[in-house]
């Protein structure tokens, strides 16, 4: 009875997160998102209708 992963090592270290860099990412995601929907807003102010957002 061959059980290979008994005798082998098949551990993998996982890959660190950057708390700061994943927080600097959010913070520019929601400041695009923020335009985003000020630019959806305006157009459909355009068409007349009542902003959405």
């Amino acid at each position: 009875n061959l059980n290979i992963p008994r005798y082998v090592d098949t551990f993998e270290e996982e890959e660190e997160i950057d708390i700061e860099e994943v927080l600097k990412q959010i913070a520019q995601d929601n400041a695009e998102i923020e335009a985003l929907e000020k630019e959806i807003n305006a157009q459909l102010k355009l068409l007349g209708v009542d902003g959405l957002l």
